[in-house]
């Protein structure tokens, strides 16, 4: 009987691919929450971060984004890190020059504030003021001090930014100027190049910046993690004094 049941919960979430407990206990004619429970436990599965955690899946059925994100229906949002708390310490402390309320909730397509407040109590992250907003970063001083050196460099010199791409502000020959210096580029020189462009762009830089290379995101990616972990192939940059060896001058006598 029990088996049956496991059977019974499986069946109707590879089905329906996601659903709520009381959708389960109408499905199996059953209002006993701890064994479902049980039973959801066995099979793996994972709950929403949006929706209050409302929404049930599992392990096997989401497509996580590179960003290890998965939506249903573009409405019932899934993180790999659990839930909405744990999503936002994850993307504060892995971002490169920290996240903004603004910035977390554009991603996560939902309202953070109040998940992000109970880290900030507990300590789990650290909040400093950038153009008028509080930003957040990692407690660890190291992590911390590179991501608060980056988030500086991009407000001071900033090519790209979220507003003026989202809103095809950038001129023409801005984008011409861009890409022909962009053709210039070796092979790894453009990869790091477009990397450095996605980083201060922020979140869903890897697409916006991919766009106007007209480059695969994955390309733009694999560039700024080159950047950010420092794994740069140095062989073939020419070297201070490089080029081709200096020739004498042959004086006549």
């Amino acid at each position: 009987m029990q088996d049956k049941i496991k059977l019974e919960i499986e069946k109707l979430i590879k089905k329906d691919k996601v659903v709520t407990l009381d959708q389960i206990k109408v499905h199996i004619k059953s209002d006993v929450t701890m064994t479902i429970m049980r039973k959801l436990k066995s099979l793996g599965y994972i709950t929403s971060y949006s929706d209050r955690g409302k929404y049930y899946t599992l392990f096997d059925i989401p497509k996580f984004s590179e960003a290890g994100l998965w939506s249903f229906n573009d409405t019932i949002h899934f993180s790999k890190y659990n839930t909405l708390k744990d999503t936002c310490f994850y993307f504060i402390n892995t971002s490169v020059g920290g996240q903004s309320i603004k910035e977390l909730e554009a991603v996560l397509k939902v309202t953070v504030r109040l998940a992000v407040g109970n880290l900030l109590k507990e300590q789990k992250v650290f909040r400093a003021q950038f153009g008028g907003e509080w930003v957040y970063f990692s407690v660890d001083g190291k992590v911390r001090n590179q991501q608060m050196a980056i988030r500086n460099s991009v407000s001071d010199s900033q090519v790209f930014s979220n507003e003026s791409l989202s809103a095809s502000l950038i001129t023409d020959e801005l984008k011409a100027a861009v890409i022909l210096f962009y053709s210039l580029l070796d092979e790894q020189q453009r990869r790091l190049y477009a990397g450095l462009e996605s980083i201060k762009y922020g979140h869903g830089g890897d697409r916006v910046i991919g766009e106007l290379l007209q480059i695969h995101p994955e390309t733009v990616s694999k560039g700024r993690q080159q950047l950010l972990g420092k794994k740069v192939n140095l062989n073939g940059i020419r070297q201070t004094g490089g080029g081709r060896p200096g020739v004498k001058k042959k004086h006549q006598e």
